[in-house]
């Protein structure tokens, strides 16, 4: 991806940055996607696993529905200053909005 970046005339350069950063931030996302569930099931009380389930399926389901809209607005970059950082932005949107959802979910867990 880097060579064909590297050619001044490369027809589909904003997707090729698209492709680049998500294929980079795809790591950290599936470690937020971890980090969400277990932060979400881990429980004191077998009675609440029901509305824990509930709750990490609708907030995987959330993140990796952001992951899908972001990857689809990179494609579409704005006509002004941000238009050259715009795939790398939307990639890393994602981790920013999870990422300390994430941590801080993880802090909540009571073991």
């Amino acid at each position: 991806i880097n060579e064909l970046l590297e050619h001044t005339l490369s027809y589909g350069r904003n997707d090729l940055e698209r492709i680049k950063h998500a294929r980079f931030t795809q790591v950290f996302i599936n470690v937020i996607l971890l980090l969400l569930a277990i932060g979400s099931i881990m429980t004191r009380e077998p009675q609440r696993l029901k509305s824990a389930s509930t709750k990490c399926l609708i907030l995987c389901g959330a993140c990796l529905a952001s992951v899908f809209v972001m990857h689809q607005l990179a494609g579409q970059p704005p006509n002004n200053r941000l238009a050259e950082t715009w795939p790398a932005l939307m990639a890393w949107m994602p981790i920013f909005i999870f990422g300390p959802t994430s941590v801080w979910m993880l802090d909540k867990v009571k073991t």
